[in-house]
């Protein structure tokens, strides 16, 4: 809970304006506060997704072993099985043994 100092109203802690006075709650001050992320120059670069060549490629190349030392996000898993051909529940059983391995980084 944040309470305005201002007119005394309670909003959540997500609030950044009081919606009773307008008061604007500084960010990164106070318990728990959160503090603004870093801005950086620069351009945005659009990245290829899951179904790019290039990752479709290196997914095509992984061997078994390598991708159990890995670790796949589903959406990995599912293209994975799709160029093995495995059966469409292979991805979820192999990420939820993989989510239940303990973290070896």
């Amino acid at each position: 809970m944040r309470v305005c100092p201002e007119c005394g109203a309670v909003h959540s802690i997500e609030t950044t304006v009081c919606s009773d006075c307008g008061f604007e709650f500084p960010i990164g001050e106070g318990k728990g506060g959160r503090r603004a992320p870093p801005q950086v120059d620069g351009g945005m670069v659009e990245i290829g997704g899951i179904n790019s060549p290039e990752r479709l490629a290196m997914l095509r190349q992984m061997s078994f072993r390598a991708m159990r030392n890995c670790r796949l996000s589903y959406q990995e898993l599912q293209a994975y099985g799709a160029l093995r051909q495995y059966k469409k529940g292979w991805a979820w059983h192999r990420f939820r043994e993989q989510e239940a391995a303990p973290n070896d980084a």
